[in-house]
């Protein structure tokens, strides 16, 4: 198998695994039902300055419920788009389009996950075919 080959089956596996992602995140709207839990609340306390704080079960604080990650990639795109309002209150059609952004963005890493799971077969001494095939994956 030659690098040309291999390098187009790659790009290809890429364009499919963005297409596939996102056509099935605008198939299912799936920025109208965002499955963000206890990102939502976190994200918008650091839009306003209250740091990684959450409330419920009786308290507001500090918090551990969720791992960082999300919540400061959500509180970003919520500054971004201006999804949350001076009153704490989230603009809908702003928020959507955050969402929007984050889906592009997982989109994105995933097909770039195509390329570095190649690449990690190989590096674990896989042939190429074995790493087409486990990038295919």
């Amino acid at each position: 198998m030659n690098r040309k080959t291999i390098i187009l089956t790659l790009t290809l596996l890429s364009i499919l695994a963005f297409a596939a992602r996102l056509g099935t995140d605008i198939y299912f709207k799936a920025w109208r039902t965002p499955s963000a839990m206890e990102h939502r609340p976190i994200a918008q306390a650091l839009v306003h300055g209250k740091g990684f704080t959450f409330g419920d079960w009786k308290y507001y604080g500090p918090t551990s419920a969720q791992s960082p990650p999300f919540p400061f990639l959500l509180a970003a795109m919520y500054k971004i788009f201006g999804a949350v309002d001076d009153n704490g209150m989230f603009v809908k059609t702003n928020e959507y389009n955050a969402y929007i952004a984050i889906l592009a963005l997982i989109a994105l890493a995933g097909a770039a996950l195509v390329w570095l799971t190649y690449q990690m077969t190989r590096t674990l001494g896989g042939t190429p075919l074995a790493a087409l095939i486990a990038a295919a994956l």
